[in-house]
């Protein structure tokens, strides 16, 4: 397919989901091993309900997608954009070079609430896991697995909690509540007060 005609898909896909929260349409945008998209001419497109991306090469790396699969805030009109609905979605078994529109900054948004994993994605470039381009930006977690986040920064941002395994990270900043990590090498470390032993009374 021409990226003309996969960007006139993806868009139209877009369009329909992006506010489907209740409706029977099921999508899976499955991208043969290949490159798409380039520096001089990117592949955008945002991640609606219901809609699983994913490559079918044997690694990650086997499909490369130059430019940004989004998820962004929901907005239903000014004042009202939010991120708590975002569910029903997912992200996998692809590379991405994060070559943002310039429309608001140069991350890729996965600001998604909770029933929409991430797993086995390669990012390079800076991601951000609440839309920075429309507040308010409240967001509320979800999971990210087999992952690899280089040449750049994730942003946490305002997600109340994340759960993240089996993964690489640059750098990963800040945190709301709660931030979990199993097995991420380059995961933020977090220092506690030490405490006394607690003496357990003798055994009569």
């Amino acid at each position: 397919m021409p990226q003309s005609q996969i960007q006139a898909t993806v868009d139209k896909i877009s369009a329909q989901q992006l506010d489907n929260e209740f409706g029977t349409q099921r999508y899976a945008l499955l991208f043969e091993p290949g490159v798409y998209g380039s520096a001089t001419s990117p592949l955008h497109f945002r991640v609606g309900y219901y809609t699983a991306v994913a490559g079918l090469g044997l690694s990650p790396d086997d499909v490369v997608i130059n430019g940004s699969v989004d998820v962004r805030n929901r907005c239903l009109g000014p004042g009202s954009c939010f991120v708590l609905v975002n569910f029903w979605r997912s992200l996998s078994n692809l590379s991405i070079n994060v070559i943002k529109p310039k429309d608001c900054n140069a991350r890729d948004s996965w600001a998604v609430s909770q029933a929409a994993p991430m797993r086995r994605v390669h990012f390079s470039g800076e991601v951000s896991l609440m839309d920075c381009c429309s507040g308010p930006a409240f967001a509320s977690g979800d999971f990210i697995a087999d992952s690899a986040f280089g040449n750049g920064v994730v942003v946490n941002g305002s997600q109340q909690q994340f759960v993240t395994r089996n993964s690489m990270v640059d750098l990963w900043t800040n945190a709301v509540r709660n931030q979990v990590f199993s097995g991420v090498v380059g995961a933020p470390a977090q220092s506690f007060p030490t405490r006394p032993a607690r003496r357990w009374p003798a055994a009569r």
